[in-house]
């Protein structure tokens, strides 16, 4: 690591200090942002302390030495000679998108201008077999049951069923609207959990989105979901139109509730109804029930030094299969320059390990334009791809949304770390 290299960040009295090579970070106060940053260029506890005593005569020289030796400061130094091979991630997640029909017309619905090269819709012995490959392969991960609306398919349940017979586990992302009394019970023992999309705390709001009727429908399915003990979270999908009622939907579903940005993809292309992304932080810090920091904890508790994400989930960690067997290396990029195969005429094995699915796997941060000399860059892993590619038109170009990972990380560091400092007396 050359000299001179630390990042500094301020809120108030704290400063977030960061090696963004390791990564490593240490949240002090001013006295000790002074101390790091003068051994950061001198290298010498000597000369730290000449420097501090210059400014509080009062300041005790062993309480300098003592901070400069802790292990959060010997992190922050650690040296860094050269890149690292990229390691690729284990599959951990599969999506089975068990239909492109949907019995709702959701005005930014993602999924709505997708294409299919595949022409034979999968039948339920294809998604066993798909199923029996992936664990030949060691797969253990999680098979995420998506469409369209997947239960309009009649193999999304049993199909459910055979993975979670295998030992792995199935989750399903449903707008809810036909869970009902006769399929509940198959629902609650076919899926660890279950997501549901309500995009406002009314009617009036997620029915503008979703289709009239939708609303109620989804809140009757919860009904059975909780009389029937089952896990289930709900996602909302915050936009300009909707963003005032982040508060009332935290407050209605508490814990439950997750939020996720809406992406100019399918048809909201073309919306201007998309938040920027210090606009989507702003409104996420400014509802006091909800952790603006949340996306992020996994970065925050993980310690220093000990994480460095490279890239999102595309195509290692995360495979898309189409109802015609199509496969994507992400959910969100079901299009013609994003094609691996189709299982039909490739096991999964050989499309996952293709010359065109190792593009995805090594398409890390430092391929992508406005990443690469960014200071959060192996904290955030260049955050989403799809997302770039709906801003820029190319994952290799990150877009504006990435401020929303600055502020997350800038003010998650600063809020949730223990403050190391030099007592001032």
């Amino acid at each position: 690591m050359s000299q001179t290299s630390l990042a500094v960040y301020q809120k108030g009295n704290k400063f977030l200090l960061l090696n963004p090579f390791l990564p490593a970070w240490l949240v002090t106060n001013l006295t000790g942002a002074i101390a790091v940053l003068a051994f950061d260029e001198e290298r010498s506890t000597n000369k730290v302390i000449e420097i501090l005593s210059s400014i509080d005569n009062s300041i005790d020289s062993t309480l300098i030495v003592e901070f400069l030796n802790s292990d959060s400061v010997l992190k922050l130094f650690e040296e860094f000679n050269s890149k690292p091979k990229h390691r690729l991630r284990q599959l951990e997640n599969v999506f089975f998108n068990m239909t492109s029909a949907c019995n709702l017309h959701c005005i930014y619905c993602y999924a709505a201008t997708r294409i299919e090269h595949g022409r034979i819709t999968l039948s339920i012995e294809d998604y066993t077999r798909i199923i029996e490959d992936l664990i030949k392969t060691h797969f253990s991960g999680q098979i995420t049951f998506t469409g369209g609306e997947p239960l309009l398919s009649p193999c999304t349940i049993p199909v459910a069923e055979y993975a979670k017979s295998k030992g792995l586990k199935t989750f399903l992302l449903t707008n809810a609207t036909l869970i009902n009394e006769e399929n509940i019970d198959r629902i609650c023992k076919a899926f660890d959990n279950i997501q549901i999309s309500i995009d406002g705390s009314t009617s009036s709001l997620h029915d503008h989105y979703r289709g009239e009727g939708s609303y109620v429908k989804a809140i009757k399915a919860i009904e059975l979901l909780e009389k029937n003990n089952a896990n289930y979270r709900i996602a909302m999908t915050v936009t300009r139109d909707n963003s005032g009622d982040v508060a009332g939907m935290s407050s209605r579903w508490g814990s439950r509730l997750i939020f996720q940005p809406l992406f100019p993809l399918g048809r909201a292309e073309k919306s201007n109804t998309a938040l920027s992304g210090i606009e989507y932080y702003n409104i996420l810090s400014s509802c006091p029930n909800v952790n603006p920091f949340s996306s992020f904890m996994k970065i925050i508790s993980s310690g220093q030094g000990r994480y460095k994400c490279e890239k999102c989930a595309i195509g290692d960690a995360e495979l898309s299969i189409s109802s015609s067997g199509d496969v994507y290396p992400c959910q969100l990029l079901h299009n013609d320059s994003c094609f691996l195969g189709n299982v039909h005429n490739q096991t999964i094995f050989e499309i996952y390990n293709s010359n065109k699915a190792l593009y995805f796997k090594n398409h890390t941060v430092d391929e992508i334009e406005g990443c690469k000399t960014c200071d959060f860059r192996y904290l955030c892993g260049g955050a989403c791809q799809a997302r770039h590619l709906s801003e820029t038109g190319s994952i290799s170009k990150a877009g504006e949304f990435c401020a929303y990972e600055k502020e997350g990380i800038i003010n998650g560091l600063l809020e949730s770390c223990e403050m190391i400092e030099i007592a001032i007396h």
